[in-house]
């Protein structure tokens, strides 16, 4: 199985930050650590080991079909280290394994899965934290930390069934707020809440925005003005497409799926594959 980029590139810079002696005496330590849990939850005849620092611990069986590295995988999780304290959870997070956009052991092991199916994976760090540790959820965590993430396996999808189910959601959120809207060729969903009497944007004008980024939960992620020409490609594509939609001056909402927004990678705390919703005012066309 052909093994996530993601892992290479963090036993790279735990090596880099240990020497090589004192790295591995970190991870024997981490091995003990899980080796004493599974033992203590009575979980050494149920974990599988496909792979060297990835336990696999079949809960209930998928009826689905086996995920692909290829697709885009919708899972929920909850992450705990080995003592029980949990650090993170989300009910829907989609991403796709071979980007390794997650932890690289559960980019990994859900491949081991079909759809329908819910397991459990103790992690070493080099599939986890790895040397850096961090702070989640008002958790510790320290250097060289082994985790334990439950997961229960929702979709595998390919890039058009993910498309299809993006834009179902924006059709559900914009059914939940009856607001109407103009679909664009691309499928941007445009709605007017001021009507501008201005001319339209066009490439290569200047075009200064005030906007607000928004969830399709309504939580807000970004607020302020920006002034950006069109065609110059120093914003999402979901922008550049869709401010040419509205006149000079006027007031509307974008909807924007992920593929023209921020796609498999995120950024910035916007998750992978998640479609976006952006309050605009188009406040100057030059």
């Amino acid at each position: 199985m052909k093994k996530i980029h993601f892992f290479v590139a963090l036993l790279l810079m735990m090596t880099s930050c240990l020497g090589e002696p004192e790295l591995q005496k970190r991870l024997d330590q981490a091995d003990s650590a899980i080796k004493d849990y599974l033992t203590k939850n009575n979980l050494n005849s149920k974990a599988i080991q496909k792979t060297a620092g990835i336990y696999y611990i079949p809960q209930t069986v998928g009826t689905g079909k086996e995920v692909s590295a290829d697709e885009v995988v919708e899972i929920s999780y909850s992450s705990y280290l080995l003592n029980g304290l949990k650090f993170a959870q989300d009910t829907s997070y989609s991403f796709q394994p071979k980007t390794g956009a997650f932890f690289a052991g559960i980019a990994e092991g859900v491949t081991y899965t079909k759809v329908g199916e819910k397991a459990q994976f103790i992690l070493s760090p080099n599939y986890a934290f790895g040397s850096s540790g961090g702070a989640l959820g008002g958790v510790n965590i320290p250097a060289y930390s082994p985790v334990r993430v439950d997961v229960e396996v929702k979709a595998s999808r390919n890039e058009n069934e993910q498309r299809i189910f993006e834009e179902e959601k924006i059709k559900k959120y914009l059914a939940a707020k009856k607001l109407t809207a103009i679909r664009s060729e691309n499928g941007i969903y445009y709605v007017v809440t001021q009507v501008g009497t201005g001319d339209k944007p066009k490439e290569g004008n200047s075009v200064t925005v005030k906007y607000t980024g928004k969830f399709l939960t309504d939580s807000n992620f970004d607020t302020g003005n920006l002034t950006i020409v069109l065609g110059a490609r120093s914003v999402i594509q979901g922008w550049e497409q869709g401010i040419p939609l509205m006149k000079n001056g006027e007031k509307g909402i974008l909807l924007i799926p992920s593929f023209l927004a921020y796609g498999a990678s995120g950024n910035n705390g916007i998750p992978p594959y998640t479609p976006l919703v952006f309050e605009m005012e188009l406040l100057r066309v030059q």
